[in-house]
Formats: C-alpha cells, sequence, structure tokens
C-alpha cells in the first residue's frame, strides 16, 4: 500500500497551500501559474499527503519540444515537511506518480527541478530510487547564491569591484527603479539587442515579456537602469519581488556599460534600494558554479559572472539539479544525444549525481 496519495487541486488552495512550502520561488507562486495558463500549455496541480498531513506540493507543465513534448516538475515537488524530501518511499512514489502523468501526456521524458538541499542523504535517495540526472543541468537556478540585504554595505565589496563602483559612479550615470510599462519596455529593448548578439543567455523575448508583464501587473516588478546624461541605456535588471524576498532575475548591459562598471553599479544600488524596501533576501538567481564543479576544477562558461557575485560577498546556496525520468526510452536517448551535443558545444561540463 502506498505511503503517499497525491491529490488534485485547484489554484485557489495551491495559492494558499505554497504559503506553508519551504525554499519556495516566484517559479512557485500565483502568478506564476497564471503565467503558464495564459501560454495554453497543459498543467496540473497537486498535493501530496501522509495521512491526514499534505507534506508536499507538485505542480507540471507540459512543454514542446524538438525531441518530443516533455512534462516539466518545474521547481516541484516543494516540501512543506522537509523531511519528506530525505524519504526513500516519497522519491520513489514520486518517480511512479510522475511516470504516469508523462505516460497520460504522451511525453517522451519528465523532467524535474525540486525545491530540496542538494545535500548527499537526498542524492543517495534519488539515486536509489532510479532517477537519472538531466542532460542540462544548468536549469532553473539550482545552483545560486543569495545575499542578506540588511547586512549589506559597500564594504562588502570586494577590492576590484570597488574600483569598479568608484568608476561607474564618477560616470554620474543616472539611476533609475521603476514599475510602470514604459520601464519593462526599456528593459525589453535592451535584452531584446544582447540576445540578438547572444551575449546574454537566450530565453525568447516575447515570452520573457509577457512574464515580465504577469509579475508587473500584480505589483511584483522592479526595473533598475542606468542611463548617461544623452539618455542612453548602459543596463537594465528586472527584479521579482514577493513578500520579503527579491530575485535578480535578469540583467541586461551593454559593453560600453561593463566597461564603466554599470554592471557593478546596477547591483550595488538594486541592493541598497531593497533595503530601503525592507527586503531580507536577494537572490541572485542562478548564473553561478557548483561546489562540485569548482573542486574538480572543471571550466564553466559561468565562472567569470559567478565571480562577480562572489565579489558581492554573496553566498552559494544548492539544490537538487535537473532530474530526469524517461518515459519513452528510444526518444529519451535522442534527446539526452541532443542536448547534452548542444550544452558540451557551449562548454557546460557534466558531473554525475552524488
Amino acid at each position: 500500500m502506498a505511503k503517499y496519495v497525491f491529490t488534485p487541486i485547484v489554484e485557489k488552495e495551491y495559492a494558499v497551500l505554497i504559503k506553508k512550502a519551504s525554499f519556495t520561488t516566484f517559479y512557485n507562486s500565483p502568478e506564476r501559474m497564471k503565467f503558464i495558463a495564459q501560454r495554453n500549455r497543459k498543467s496540473g496541480l497537486y498535493k501530496i499527503l501522509d495521512g491526514d498531513s499534505i507534506v508536499a506540493l507538485a505542480f507540471y507543465q507540459v512543454i514542446p519540444a524538438r525531441s518530443g513534448s516533455f512534462v516539466y516538475f518545474q521547481h516541484s515537488p516543494v516540501f512543506i515537511d522537509t523531511r519528506c524530501s530525505e524519504d526513500l518511499t516519497f522519491w520513489q512514489e514520486f518517480k511512479t506518480f510522475a511516470q504516469q502523468i508523462g505516460t497520460k501526456e504522451q511525453a517522451v521524458y519528465v523532467r524535474i527541478t525540486p525545491r530540496a538541499p542538494n545535500k548527499k542523504e537526498i542524492a543517495t535517495e534519488i539515486l536509489t530510487a532510479g532517477y537519472k540526472r538531466a542532460p542540462v543541468q544548468e536549469l532553473d537556478a539550482c545552483v545560486t547564491r543569495t545575499l542578506n540585504v540588511q547586512q549589506y554595505s559597500e564594504q562588502n565589496l570586494r577590492e576590484d569591484l570597488h574600483g569598479m563602483l568608484e568608476r561607474a559612479q564618477k560616470r554620474n550615470l543616472q539611476l533609475g527603479f521603476s514599475s510602470d510599462s514604459t520601464a519593462l519596455e526599456d528593459f525589453v529593448s535592451i535584452y531584446r539587442t544582447l540576445s540578438a548578439k547572444k551575449q546574454i543567455d537566450f530565453v525568447p523575448v516575447d515570452y520573457l515579456k509577457d512574464e515580465l508583464k504577469t509579475y508587473s501587473e500584480n505589483g511584483q516588478l522592479l526595473i533598475a537602469s542606468l542611463r548617461d546624461e544623452k539618455d542612453t541605456l548602459f543596463a537594465a535588471a528586472s527584479i521579482v519581488i514577493q513578500g520579503n524576498t527579491a530575485w535578480y532575475y535578469w540583467a541586461a548591459i551593454s559593453d560600453p556599460g561593463k566597461e564603466l562598471g554599470a554592471d557593478t553599479l546596477l547591483l550595488h544600488s538594486t541592493l541598497e534600494e531593497l533595503k530601503r524596501r525592507k527586503i531580507a533576501i536577494l537572490d541572485l538567481w542562478g548564473g553561478s558554479v557548483s561546489k562540485d564543479i569548482t573542486e574538480k576544477g572543471l571550466p564553466h562558461p559561468w565562472k567569470n559572472l559567478d565571480n562577480f557575485k562572489q565579489g558581492f560577498g554573496a553566498n552559494l546556496t544548492e539544490y537538487l539539479p535537473a532530474l530526469d525520468l524517461p518515459v519513452r526510452a528510444p526518444q529519451y536517448l535522442a534527446a539526452v544525444f541532443y542536448q547534452r551535443a548542444l550544452m558540451t558545444k557551449r562548454g557546460y561540463p557534466y558531473v554525475p549525481l552524488g
């Protein structure tokens, strides 16, 4: 007899329950669910019970892909009782549940990015349960850095970043913080320019714009920007704020902006603004290198970006990496080959789980 029961729920119940969960992000928020619904993607919400207790929540969407659609449990499952994340039975039964969803949705595979710390004990349970580490590892800010906003000060900056900050401040760049539609359009404009030049990790521009609109409509988006006296936009960042946590979701810095130190000034000023707003934590949203990769001395295209974040005193936080459950084995193997080849071409190493 199964220990855990997976029960479908509606968005209204989910919105209440998600407030009780640990390690959540705006990807778990009702606003994100609304955005997914607007994309007309098939999806599902579940509560997971152990007896009469709700111990976890799960959300999935069906993603169309070149190699066949897949079921995506993005930042899911998320735990209300975190002890369940170290329970082998939970992972075994979640595997059965997820594969059943994959079969129902006629998917090639199921991909999961659980919101549980990347601890050795949990990784062991997952390997024992038969999950595979996804060929694409740099997903969903599973490896990120965070800052205590209220404890941040300019004195936290590493010496080289102090110099960059002073350089940018001498240029008298105009700093702006806004939540209006014009600010959003400005961010989208510089993001579009840099993505066209392949100078930024690419998420389709219109997709990102629609997503940010959803947060903006709910009063959860802040756009930071830096311009010169001629109104030239050098840098912009989109920050999602929910409760006392903020996420530095996307930052777009032009080449001239980088030379001026605009990236340093933008993040420093954002921290000062968030401190004024009484925000507790700023999550720098991925773009960081795992402890495993650092210890093994492996190359990684994010090392310079991660070094920049470390210069602010940001702490490394690691969650479980992306995991896969094959549904149709031959098609899944083809997808793995394609995705791994693409990641290797881009310079991302593959590190086994555990």
